[in-house]
């Protein structure tokens, strides 16, 4: 398949590149095409050269004036007498287009291709690549021109914003062209507990990979500071520790009409005997950690059902066996391990996956704290690394969809 992509020749920071640079490989482990500017400069280098290394071919279409920058090792490289005619030969030589992040050079190219798809004067799938949230701008302006008459059909019924993931995205082997919707490359997920540990190890992953994320937060300062640490993401905001409000919380907020993958990641222990425990830990413990996922998930089941989505439960080793001093956390773990399985027959039918995540001691914050409150010195380098417990929840997230992890455990390697 032969995907024109139109994009800028800047030289750009990691935010941009990483993720082109993925995006690249995958057309080119596909045995794609790449249709581009014809450039070797900047970020049309990166894409260029990720789709070449990774065994795709390259198809350049340069203007006169930029000849001189043309890449000279692609497989065909043709050279326009101005802009207009370089932009008429890529969209005649591409079966889809693919909309990355630019200037106004691509915004100009965008515009045409989108005009076109507007007017039903072509069928090739249109999809904008939202990386690190820099069309943003651009769709708010999209839905203002839709509510005040501009555009005579929503925006959404001739460019596609990415939905699904990396890994379904068509190979050269499709026999027919493809949809809109699976020309969309990146995927929508909520989390929980993105600032530490496990939590924000998925969230890096997801973010390098350029997904939209919708990143949760107990209060404004904490969506300020998450919104810093991974920028593009959206936040919302709610107290996990009472869930009776998340609701209401949420109503004054913008979310996701879709949502491929709800993470709950959140989580917090404090232990000691039942003889000691008082009704407030166990409160704080049963909200944070069972009633608030279950809250949070009825509350999102119409956009994971659109989407066909997953959620996914981190759990704990103590949500399949429970110790001395570990009755409150193991009681909302064990429910959790409940909300899940039931979840899992409820939705089956909607095409939801649920996955739950049992890891054993992580290093992470609430691991500091339980060896504090074990009276026990903190070690690091004795438990498991959160990065290899992303990993698996990211394995199970791009697992095709004709398989589904039902239980996962991860425990210390050697």
């Amino acid at each position: 398949m032969k995907i024109c992509v139109f994009l800028s020749a800047a030289d750009l920071d990691d935010r941009y590149t990483r993720p082109a640079r993925e995006f690249a490989e995958l057309l080119g482990k596909g045995g794609h095409t790449l249709v581009w500017g014809g450039s070797d400069v900047g970020l049309m280098k990166v894409v260029a050269d990720g789709v070449q290394e990774a065994g795709g071919r390259l198809l350049g279409v340069s203007v006169d004036f930029l000849a001189a920058k043309a890449r000279a090792g692609a497989d065909e490289m043709v050279i326009a007498r101005d802009l207009a005619e370089r932009k008429a030969l890529l969209l005649e030589r591409a079966d889809a287009v693919v909309i990355m992040v630019g200037g106004t050079g691509t915004l100009d190219e965008a515009t045409e291709i989108l005009e076109l798809k507007k007017h039903g004067h072509t069928d090739k799938p249109v999809v904008l690549l939202n990386t690190a949230g820099f069309y943003d701008g651009l769709k708010e302006q999209f839905r203002r021109m839709e509510d005040e008459g501009f555009l005579p059909c929503p925006s959404r019924t001739w460019c596609s914003s990415p939905r699904s993931r990396w890994a379904r995205w068509p190979t050269s082997r499709s026999r027919s062209a493809p949809s809109d919707a699976s020309m969309a490359g990146m995927a929508t997920h909520v989390i929980t507990g993105a600032g530490s540990g496990i939590g924000a190890a998925v969230t890096r992953r997801l973010h390098a990979r350029g997904d939209e994320l919708v990143l949760h937060a107990r209060d404004a300062g904490r969506a300020k500071e998450l919104a810093a640490a991974f920028p593009g993401a959206k936040t919302l905001v709610g107290d996990l520790a009472d869930p009776d409000k998340l609701s209401w919380a949420f109503s004054h907020q913008t979310l996701p009409d879709h949502v491929d993958s709800l993470l709950h990641i959140a989580g917090v222990v404090d232990l000691g005997p039942v003889g000691e425990l008082t009704p407030k830990s166990w409160r704080h413990q049963l909200n944070v950690n069972l009633i608030a996922p279950a809250e949070l998930t009825r509350h999102f089941l119409p956009q994971l059902r659109l989407a066909h989505g997953q959620v996914v439960f981190v759990n704990s080793g103590s949500g399949l066996n429970a110790h001395a001093d570990w009755s409150a956390y193991a009681a909302s773990k064990h429910g959790l391990k409940a909300l899940a399985d039931a979840l899992r027959e409820e939705e089956h039918a909607n095409g939801i996956r649920v996955t739950s995540v049992y890891p054993g001691r992580t290093a992470s914050p609430m691991q500091a704290k339980v060896h504090q409150q074990e009276g026990k010195e903190y070690e690091a380098a004795k438990w498991i690394d959160p990065e290899s417990v992303a990993t698996t929840i990211l394995m199970s997230l791009d697992l095709p969809r004709d398989a589904e992890v039902n239980d996962l455990t991860v425990r210390p390697g050697h």
